[in-house]
């Protein structure tokens, strides 16, 4: 089984990733960690192509303009993860100031958060995921798993 899972940034993807992974016993791919070669710096080397195929894997990541549709095709869930825009800009202050305690961890928001971000941000939110939600409605309603409420999705399992 392959899934994909979607969302804008700082919508829960990895945790949601990690945590199904883990009890679906699935290797997770985060996209992140191999787009970035450091904060704000794209790995030249980044093949989308070595994560279409994936086999019993999750795929975290949007990533639109890399291969998008051939992992929808692919895939055998697509898993949208919504959240409200308050709650993402929250987490992104609260990973950047995370991040910037640890910079030992590496993610593409660690270490930049200005005025500019979060305005893109809000117009990702209210322009462009309605955009998406309407193309994996139109083209893959069959596989499209949609998570309004991230918080009342329970991944728990004390057997985990």
């Amino acid at each position: 089984m392959t899934i994909v899972v979607l969302g804008l940034s700082c919508s829960g993807k990895s945790t949601f990733s990690n945590k199904l992974g883990k009890l679906l016993n699935l290797e997770v791919f985060h996209l992140d960690s191999y787009y970035w070669e450091s904060p704000w710096i794209v790995d030249k080397t980044f093949d989308i192509n070595d994560f279409v195929e994936k086999e019993n894997s999750i795929i975290d990541g949007n990533y639109f303009n890399y291969a998008f549709t051939e992992r929808l095709d692919y895939c055998d869930c697509i898993i949208y993860i919504d959240c409200n825009i308050f709650v993402r800009i929250f987490r992104m202050i609260k990973r950047h100031i995370t991040y910037c305690l640890t910079p030992k961890k590496k993610n593409a928001v660690s270490q930049k958060i200005n005025f500019y971000f979060v305005f893109i941000t809000i117009y990702k939110q209210i322009y462009l995921q309605p955009k998406i939600l309407q193309y994996l409605k139109n083209n893959y309603h069959q596989k499209l798993v949609y998570i309004k409420n991230i918080r009342s999705i329970h991944l728990e399992d004390e057997n985990v």
